[in-house]
């Protein structure tokens, strides 16, 4: 079942692919990604974070693909399917962060408690007294989205996506670490 919160995401998110579909001429080969924001379930309101972007995250996809007849709606559903299956079976989404800090992944592979991202988010949690950060289900108190909602899949590249309803335009600084993609 969907939730307003979910079905907001899915608009907003069909809004900024068909503006990505719009700059098709530049953007044909890259490899994307966008991210649906994330509730925890005991999220009150009190803490949410943004991030920059993610990079590998969830589902890859192409603008070529985007611009496949229905290819708009499957994507945003994967995107938003993503985001809500990161926890095990009806398991809170958000459970993976404190998961993955107890369980490290292998050497190489990515785990939240290696991020400067998340450890300055669970310091904040800690200090605003928004969860037991010593529990592993301290990031269900937070909600978390990315400045950044569809971004280069591997990270590296410049991407300036126009963003609905303002005509402003996001704009994505370049890392190191091409993953294959053109300039």
């Amino acid at each position: 079942m969907s939730t307003d919160f979910e079905e907001k995401e899915r608009a907003l998110i069909s809004g900024i692919l068909r503006n990505v579909r719009a700059q098709h001429a530049r953007l044909t080969s890259k490899k994307l990604t966008a991210f649906a924001s994330m509730k925890g379930e005991r999220f009150a309101g009190e803490l949410v974070v943004v991030g920059r972007a993610v990079n590998g995250w969830g589902p890859c996809f192409t603008l070529s693909e985007l611009l496949e007849d229905g290819a708009l709606n499957r994507i945003v559903e994967k995107i938003v399917q993503s985001s809500r299956d990161r926890g095990e079976k009806n398991e809170c989404p958000m459970l993976w962060v404190g998961n993955d800090w107890v369980n490290r992944g292998n050497k190489g592979e990515y785990y939240a408690s290696r991020s400067a991202f998340w450890r300055v988010t669970r310091a904040v949690a800690d200090a605003l007294g928004v969860a037991d950060v010593n529990e592993p289900s301290w990031p269900t108190y937070l909600a978390w989205s990315n400045l950044y909602r569809v971004a280069p899949f591997c990270g590296g590249q410049s991407l300036s996506i126009p963003v609905p309803s303002t005509g402003s335009r996001l704009h994505r600084s370049p890392r190191s670490g091409d993953c294959g993609m053109e300039a």
